[in-house]
């Protein structure tokens, strides 16, 4: 009886062991960004292009992300209201809504002409 009580504890310490070691992994988060940091991971690729304007109307209010894919980095994140309509010119350097150009001020970096750019939106309540 007593060489059994050894074997048991060891089995049932491997089995803690190996317990502790799975981890759970919760979904991301709202505003968890992917791994190059780029937008988050629920944000919706609404449009995509390389050497050609990009535009959408925003469905909801909510953040809009323009995302050049090849630098993997964002170059703009900001407020936009349902019913905006948003153009992405990489060639000029320019980001619109309604048809204003926003201040370059605002942009977090240029924009390359010929890259891929990308532009995402996370809603409110997404």
């Amino acid at each position: 009886m007593k060489a059994k009580a050894p074997v048991m504890a060891t089995l049932i310490g491997a089995a803690l062991a190996a317990a502790a070691a799975c981890t759970h992994t919760n979904p991301p988060s709202r505003f968890e960004h992917d791994s190059a940091g780029g937008p988050p991971l629920r944000a919706i690729d609404v449009d995509t292009g390389r050497n050609r304007h990009l535009s959408w109307e925003a469905s909801a209010d909510g953040v809009l992300y323009v995302y050049d894919t090849d630098l993997e980095v964002i170059v703009y994140e900001g407020l936009v209201r349902k019913g905006q309509t948003v153009g992405v010119d990489a060639s000029a350097d320019k980001i619109t809504i309604n048809g204003e150009a926003l201040p370059w001020s605002s942009l977090k970096r240029d924009m390359i002409p010929g890259d891929r750019h990308r532009i995402e939106f996370l809603g409110q309540g997404q």
